[in-house]
């Protein structure tokens, strides 16, 4: 029982073939299973140009035209360099490759182009979030190291080469075929086909997940921890995000949604990413308190497997993004493949930048890979076709990780590693058994590479709690969309992610437990006393590091206008010398920035 791609049937619907290429119910349907598909292909080993070597041109640069969101631009490798005189690069090829794409016809710099940098191995890559019907010009240059360190940086760059295309014109999702099978009188394939044995029409299966509640909570710095539709592009560098460029409620098939007080579902937005469904901001020191935004991906196509099991195929990409913007991935075209027994997997392409905690000028493009979102048991099909649908909580209780990260063997700590951070599981006990667990860990590896590596298991810190899945839904009809249930969250006060008080009071208590008394309370005000005598002098023996006063640079550079704006001076440092410089020179608030998970994740 089952059928080829929608489209595949649709086209046939017009040769008379219809009924051929699904289960109608007819004598043959056992041969109509897909027969496998062998591919075969070798790799080749490449020797990169010597560094000092300015690369020649990429050749025949091409785009894709025929999506509506995406273009797949892709190139060819030019050998040798401009400048070998002597002839000793002539093999070579160049390391790196830069990729950009702007709206229009496009020929030089005079545009907004929006790009990234992939390896010399790479000869093509996906630019997102394109608009249907609209022309683009996308241009590939090659790179080379200059004469410092080979891996310094890539001073040295071909021309451009330019190309330009057109997305095609947006449609709507096919729907699954039907699984009833069409009254061809027993026969089922000596009809013609015919809107009679055709599939029937729908909006295909939808996904909604929220993944777990950290991705939609309070963070320790840049404001909160937020969905964002399609793949959002390089911000440049790891900061927080001062505006709406790169964030979307929807895009394609792909939306975002969050709760409402009465109960129900609206659309997040950029005003509303960063409060509860009470209206009330997002803190680090509130009980219970998340977002409940929900990643909503419709069009799903629906495949039955010979086991009895199930595939489902979306077409669509979201961005989590934590501190405020400071690190972010994306997870691209989810597949839902459940076996006759009800257990499955999520899987999906992911991509984004790389952050470390400990030089904020660090951030790079991550080679896109796919990896495990979710491990799914216990779903009943033929159940879910009578519902219209089902909810399964992935699975994370119990499970146990047993990778690690940071500076144990990541080299430059993404995370951890150094003081006692963590780079692995905590051991489970009775005072965490109710939220021991993790994510898949190739997911969890792949985290070791964004910034985010311990905030998908247990890591012995505050967010623990926070981190454990969230159900996920997939619905087959309309009406399968129960509202988000009881909310009982509440606002917490000042924390380091809404604000300190005049004299920079330090943060209340959800905040690793730091002394009570000296948080601030309400909106990020605070009305706690001020630092003690030496707390915000980083040599002085009782420096305080919950005393952050990079929380008024982070809200202000998301757009609270609740705080007040005022020079903040520590150590020397100004805020309005530069997030990046700040953190890269007052080291000793390495522990509370929040990229390091010691005491809060």
């Amino acid at each position: 029982w089952g059928s080829f791609p929608q489209d595949w049937v649709d086209f046939n619907v017009e040769t008379g073939q219809a009924a051929y290429w699904y289960t109608s119910g007819g004598q043959v349907d056992a041969k109509k299973t897909a027969a496998p598909i062998t591919i075969d292909y070798t790799t080749e080993s490449l020797e990169y140009l010597d560094p000092g070597h300015t690369p020649k041109e990429p050749q025949n640069v091409e785009a894709s035209d025929d999506s509506s969101s995406s273009s797949t631009v892709s190139w060819d490798r030019p050998t040798g360099a401009k400048d070998d005189d002597a002839g000793d690069q002539d093999d070579k090829v160049p390391p790196a490759y830069q990729a950009q794409w702007a709206a229009g016809e496009q020929n030089g710099d005079d545009a907004e182009w929006t790009g990234r940098t992939v390896d010399g191995a790479v000869t093509s890559t996906r630019f997102a979030g394109l608009e249907p019907s609209t022309t683009y010009t996308a241009r590939v240059r090659s790179m080379n190291y200059d004469d410092g360190e080979s891996g310094s940086s890539y001073g040295l760059s071909s021309d451009w080469e330019y190309v330009t295309f057109t997305t095609a014109e947006h449609r709507e999702p096919s729907p699954a075929p039907t699984p009833e099978p069409p009254d061809d009188g027993g026969s089922g394939d000596g009809d013609r086909g015919g809107s009679e044995d055709s599939p029937e029409s729908g909006d295909g299966a939808v996904f909604r997940w929220a993944m777990n509640r950290e991705a939609g909570s309070g963070a320790y710095f840049g404001g909160c921890n937020f969905l964002s539709a399609g793949a959002s592009g390089d911000y440049g560098s790891s900061q927080v995000w001062a505006d709406d460029s790169l964030y979307s409620t929807s895009e394609g098939n792909t939306s975002i949604r969050k709760a409402t007080a009465d109960g129900g579902w609206t659309a997040a937005d950029w005003s509303n990413k960063c409060l509860d469904r009470n209206g009330t901001p997002l803190s680090t020191n509130g009980k219970d308190q998340w977002s409940e935004q929900q990643v909503v991906i419709t069009g799903g196509e629906r495949e039955q497997l010979d086991d009895g099991g199930e595939r489902i195929e979306w077409d669509g990409s979201f961005t989590v993004v934590f501190y405020g913007g400071m690190t972010y991935w994306w997870a691209e075209d989810p597949v839902l493949e459940i076996d006759g027994s009800g257990s499955g997997t999520v899987t999906a392409t992911v991509g984004g930048y790389g952050a470390s905690m400990y030089d904020a000028s660090q951030w790079g493009e991550l080679e896109e890979r796919q990896v495990t979102l979710a491990n799914v048991r216990g779903i009943d099909t033929d159940e879910a076709d009578s519902d219209g649908g089902f909810t399964v909580t992935p699975e994370y209780l119990g499970v146990s990780y047993d990778g690690s990260g940071g500076e144990a063997d990541a080299g430059d700590s993404r995370v951890g590693g150094e003081e006692g951070n963590p780079t692995g599981q905590a051991p489970q006990s009775s005072e965490n058994d109710a939220h021991w667990g993790s994510f898949p860990s190739d997911f969890v590896d792949f985290q070791d590479e964004t910034g985010q590596f311990s905030y998908w298991f247990t890591s012995g810190g505050a967010r623990d709690p926070y981190k454990p899945t969230e159900p996920l839904t997939v619905a087959f009809s309309d009406d399968y969309d129960s509202g988000p249930g009881d909310y009982s969250g509440e606002g917490g006060g000042g924390s380091a992610a809404a604000g300190a008080g005049d004299g920079a009071p330090g943060a209340g208590p959800g905040a690793g437990g730091s002394a009570s008394g000296t948080g601030g309370t309400g909106g990020g005000a605070g009305s706690g006393s001020g630092a003690p005598d030496g707390a915000s002098d980083p040599s002085a023996a009782d420096f305080d590091e919950d005393r952050s006063a990079f929380s008024d640079m982070a809200q202000q550079a998301a757009g609270d206008s609740s705080l007040p704006t005022r020079a903040i001076v520590i150590g020397g440092i100004t805020a309005g010398a530069g997030l990046a410089a700040t953190i890269t020179s007052v080291v000793y608030f390495r522990r509370r920035l929040g990229l390091d998970p010691r005491m809060f994740v």
